[in-house]
């Protein structure tokens, strides 16, 4: 377990305390305000769980990026970091349809002088770059009078790194159920809060009849 994993755990296990002791302790203000306190914990904690869920989500992609093809020569085109995936899977897609990917030969291949190797993944031609030293990661290919008429009809999709697609699918699950046991922990500890504030005022005195 990593230390932000234990850090979020203690703290469950202190705001789930807080939020059932609100339920069996006299009626206090300390005892309200201890309900108050795991109800801010637990939005918090599913604030923190909707956030990064939301960041394994922008991290799966596409991006899309142009392939310049003038002047003739060595071009590179600076791909970012997408999200919080440490490595990036790419392929040629037809610019009239980005859904549709290219076809790409080995000869196709060698004229262009990738700098990353292509291979045959899920019925298309596709790069995969597990674990990326750094930021933006520059991709060389060589523009030829041969390899221009490809190049200026394509673009290059880029997604999330097949580990990292295992981790997405996992993590966001796994962030959707946490989230969804502390904002069952909020209401729990809002119940509290409730239930100490009416007993709270059935123990005030009357107002004097003047």
């Amino acid at each position: 377990m990593t230390i932000s994993g234990l850090l979020v755990s203690v703290s469950c296990l202190v705001f789930v305390a807080l939020a059932l002791s609100a339920h069996v302790r006299a009626p206090s203000r300390a005892a309200l305000i201890s309900a108050w306190v795991a109800m801010a914990g637990f939005a918090a904690l599913a604030l923190f769980s909707f956030w990064r869920s939301n960041e394994l989500r922008a991290s799966w992609g596409p991006v899309y990026y142009d392939l310049p093809v003038e002047p003739l020569g060595a071009h590179h085109v600076s791909l970012r970091k997408l999200g919080v995936s440490t490595g990036l899977r790419g392929r040629l897609v037809r610019k009239d349809d980005l859904t549709k990917p290219a076809p790409l030969t080995p000869e196709q291949d060698q004229a262009c002088r990738w700098n990353v190797a292509w291979k045959p993944q899920e019925q298309e031609v596709s790069f995969n770059l597990e674990d990326v030293a750094s930021f933006p990661h520059l991709l060389d290919y060589q523009v030829t009078e041969q390899t221009r008429p490809l190049l200026s009809q394509v673009a290059l999709e880029v997604r999330c790194s097949l580990r990292f697609r295992e981790t997405i699918t996992v993590g966001s699950q796994t962030l959707r159920t946490f989230m969804i046991g502390f904002l069952l922990g909020l209401i729990v500890a809002a119940m509290g809060a409730s239930a100490q504030r009416r007993r709270i005022r059935a123990q005030a005195p009357p107002a004097a009849v003047s």
